[in-house]
């Protein structure tokens, strides 16, 4: 396979699998039942990338136990030592004003790198209390909507049931039709379902209603074009949104996307590592970086960019084909096999 081929395909993979909504889990390999592990994580901010400060995160075995708990250390990190591997755990994640996560979980041996946990924002505040106040939005919706909206962020960040939340985040536009909140959160109920339709429908909404000045549905719609193939629309969406939020980590890798399925490969390269600058947890970029070097015939940067997807994502639903590329190109270069090293911690680009 040539280097050009290599890298087409493996474009292709990186764009069709790793959309804005893909969320990076931890790594599970094998390992032997009654051995004691160390869990590392981070906690980041998923619309942003940036580090959540002072989360809250428990480690919960099956049963309700609770195994471990510990306030994030070093910025967004945390650590549990003495875990028994193959054991069944669900970690909790809480911080302030974000929704709680609770995500099942699998230690073993073979675990190397951080477990990245993206955390939203909570979306409402029920009641102003110790000094915090609601927006002025959430405040001009009738008491009936704000409750809708509400049971919606719950069932659909909280409880994980997307279809339970669509009626109450419908209910909340019939009573508040210019709410462009509901609207988007709507479109992320749709997009959880596979309902594509109507979930660009509801973020096309969204970005209407608020004359577009509210860029989650633009990063989310440019998501949307880059997975059909669009590419120049979803140029066009995500500069739009990064005129709002010009500090968006997904909003910089949602251009570098759509790029790069323009053969822009050098502007493609510069939107992935400023996506990088602003959070280097975001490991989906090196996969857009191995097919830009991939494509100049550079095998060796190539392969250094997989092998940092690698460390991130040992275990995730495209490694084992990012390997099989990986391999290709080795073969390529004249190098022999060799399985990625897993850094803590991938080096910011240069």
């Amino acid at each position: 396979m040539s280097p050009r081929k290599v890298a087409f395909s493996l474009s292709l993979l990186f764009l069709c699998a790793l959309p804005l909504f893909a969320q990076t889990r931890g790594n599970v390999n094998s390992g032997q039942p009654g051995q004691l592990v160390t869990v590392r994580g981070r906690i980041l901010d998923a619309e942003t990338g940036s580090a959540v400060l002072d989360a809250r995160v428990s480690l919960i075995a099956i049963g309700g136990m609770v195994t471990g708990q510990g306030q994030t250390s070093m910025g967004s990190d945390f650590i549990f030592d003495n875990i028994p591997a193959q054991a069944m755990y669900e970690l909790k994640v809480e911080a302030d004003g974000y929704q709680t996560v609770q995500q099942p979980f699998q230690p073993s041996m073979g675990m190397t790198g951080y477990i990245t946990i993206p955390i939203r924002k909570t979306k409402f505040i029920e009641v102003p209390a110790k000094g915090k106040a609601v927006s002025s939005r959430m405040l001009q919706l009738p008491p009936e909507a704000r409750d809708a909206y509400q049971n919606g962020i719950t069932q659909l960040y909280e409880k994980h049931d997307p279809e339970k939340s669509l009626a109450f985040f419908q209910k909340t536009l019939s009573l508040a039709p210019a709410f462009y909140e509901a609207q988007y959160n709507l479109g992320m109920a749709y997009h959880d379902l596979k309902r594509v339709a109507e979930a660009e429908a509801a973020f096309r909404g969204a970005e209407k209603a608020s004359a577009g000045k509210y860029a989650p549905p633009q990063f989310a719609l440019a998501s949307m074009f880059s997975d059909r193939q669009s590419y120049p629309d979803a140029e066009t969406m995500a500069r739009k949104g990064l005129e709002l939020e010009p500090k968006s980590a997904p909003g910089h890798y949602e251009l570098a996307r759509a790029l790069l399925g323009q053969g822009k490969t050098d502007d493609a390269e510069t939107e992935a590592k400023a996506s990088l600058e602003l959070s280097r947890d975001l490991p989906q970029n090196y996969l857009l970086l191995g097919a830009v070097s991939a494509q100049r015939g550079q095998s060796a940067e190539a392969i250094k960019n997989l092998d940092l997807y690698l460390a991130a994502v040992p275990k995730g639903p495209t490694s084992d084909a990012v390997r099989t590329y990986r391999e290709n190109l080795r073969q390529q270069a004249g190098l022999a096999k060799q399985e990625p090293s897993a850094p803590s911690s991938p080096e910011k680009p240069r």
